[in-house]
């Protein structure tokens, strides 16, 4: 789930690491970042879940009493969060894990995928002129539409 929230959400590490079971606005399929969890502590800001992330936190929750769905979704330390995640991807994804990579490639792909520098500015808490000067042009439409439709695995 932590990768999924960091690749399909755009999520910098830490706040993901700071994420609470009701900052997941089942609702309305938006994850709230709040002022105080963000880099700059400034801006609240409301990130969609696309459809594989929700098919990701779905899974992470299917055998879940609803009373275990409060508070903190990762119970560790930022410090753990890092660490588990770049196990993850190189151990379990075979791809060498940059810090805020996955990030970086979830706010490429909104960009390819033509959700403009400004919206994705919004959704990842950045400047337009940070998405223009880091993420524009990274990655093809086609690869940023595949990396939204990873979904978890089905059990057959």
């Amino acid at each position: 789930l932590m990768v999924a929230i960091g690749g399909f959400a755009g999520l910098r590490v830490a706040e993901v690491a700071r994420l609470h079971w009701e900052h997941i606005l089942w609702n309305t399929d938006y994850i709230k970042v709040l002022a105080k969890d963000s880099k700059m502590k400034k801006v609240h800001r409301k990130v969609p879940i696309s459809p594989a992330l929700k098919s990701w936190i779905e899974l992470a929750v299917k055998d879940a009493r609803e009373d275990e769905l409060t508070g903190s979704i990762f119970k560790c330390a930022v410090s753990y969060v890092t660490d588990r995640i770049t196990e993850l991807c190189k151990n379990r994804l075979r791809f060498e894990y940059v810090d805020n990579g996955l990030r970086h490639t979830c706010i490429s792909s909104w960009v390819a995928m033509g959700h403009g520098q400004h919206q994705a500015a919004f959704w990842a808490g950045n400047s337009s002129s940070t998405v223009e000067s880091n993420y524009l042009g990274e990655i093809t439409k086609e690869e940023g539409e595949a990396w939204h439709l990873i979904m978890p695995p089905t059990d057959k």
